[in-house]
């Protein structure tokens, strides 16, 4: 697989291309950057992979899939190009600003026969593959009630859009980690804070009710020095709690790659906690991150030929419908259907 990135910002540079270049010589082919020092970082962080200026220029070079880490309003011209070029293409999340936008590339897409997919990472985060592992166990009896937060002290990302304010761009992900692990949600209501000097929002509460009758609860609060629990998950015989964000961020950011020792491992200090209903508290086993198995799975549907992008953009979408009745939800202060969006 030859697979060539347009973007390499903060996003590109660390959640793209050490994921791809990890996976053998040559894989990442190329990246669209003009910047003069994103391509000396570049030149610096996968030496020999050719900088190229345009998009065309990179699928004139001869790639086999194309992963797009632009911000998100200028997304869908760059996935069309690709799709118009026949080659498969991922879209970083939130594949479009409105679902309106991001349910015409789907149809883009389809109509031409071309594989489209979204870049979900976080469906590999230790917390998201310790959820569908307590999902799968009846770790905790009959579900009731999953929570998954994430709270963090980060001011100054109330005035950046550059993933589209904080619901589109970090709800993409925790809304999508409960839809993947509970099933089709039929009902949201939400509310969206923004402090009247901001440009975006620095809050976001949405309680999802599922198809199975589970209810979660979805939040997020860039002003909270002290956050709430990453993830709660409660049934009738009792409760797992996780602290923490997954370690893949802090290892990556450390300049940790796949494969390295250690990588994604979750050390028992950071191992989640049971309660049950009789009062017994022990330990429990925190699911290990596997952001790679990403773009492993992209580099097994290529070669193989099979088109089947280790995520769908079916589910990207009814993510992205979730987060459409959030907007409403917030607007009308009512519960929206998402059959109505």
């Amino acid at each position: 697989m030859r697979l060539g990135l347009v973007g390499y910002g903060f996003g590109g540079r660390t959640f793209h291309a050490p994921f791809v270049a990890a996976l053998g010589e040559g894989v990442l082919a190329g990246v669209v950057t003009r910047s003069p020092a994103r391509r000396a970082e570049l030149a610096s962080d996968h030496p020999g992979v050719p900088a190229f200026d345009t998009l065309a220029e990179l699928l004139a070079s001869g790639v086999d899939v194309v992963t797009i880490s632009t911000p998100p309003s200028g997304r869908i011209d760059l996935a069309k190009q690709v799709i118009d070029a026949a080659i498969p293409v991922i879209v970083d999340k939130p594949m479009a600003v409105s679902l309106a936008e991001a349910r015409e590339l789907v149809s883009y897409a389809a109509e031409r026969g071309v594989p489209l997919s979204v870049f979900q990472n976080r469906r590999w985060d230790s917390e998201s593959r310790t959820l569908r592992a307590i999902v799968r166990s009846g770790a905790v009896g009959d579900l009731r009630t999953v929570e998954n937060v994430l709270d963090r002290w980060e001011p100054e990302a109330t005035a950046d859009g550059s993933g589209g304010g904080q619901l589109l761009d970090l709800g993409s992900h925790i809304v999508d980690q409960v839809r993947e692990a509970l099933g089709p949600a039929d009902r949201v209501f939400a509310t969206i804070d923004r402090r009247p000097a901001d440009a975006y929002e620095y809050a976001f509460d949405l309680v999802i009710e599922h198809r199975n009758g589970v209810r979660s609860i979805v939040a997020s609060d860039v002003l909270q020095p002290d956050g709430r629990p990453r993830l709660r998950v409660t049934g009738s015989s009792g409760t797992i709690t996780l602290d923490g964000l997954d370690i893949q961020t802090e290892q990556v950011l450390a300049g940790l790659r796949p494969g390295d020792q250690g990588w994604g491992v979750e050390p028992h200090e950071r191992w989640g906690r049971l309660t049950t209903v009789d009062g017994e508290r022990r330990p429990y086993p925190r699911a290990d991150g596997r952001w790679q198995d990403f773009y492993t799975g992209v580099r097994d549907a290529v070669d193989s030929g099979s088109g089947g992008f280790p995520v769908a953009v079916e589910g990207s979408l009814a993510t992205f419908a979730i987060l459409e009745a959030a907007r409403h939800s917030d607007r009308l202060g009512a519960w929206v259907d998402l059959s109505s969006v």
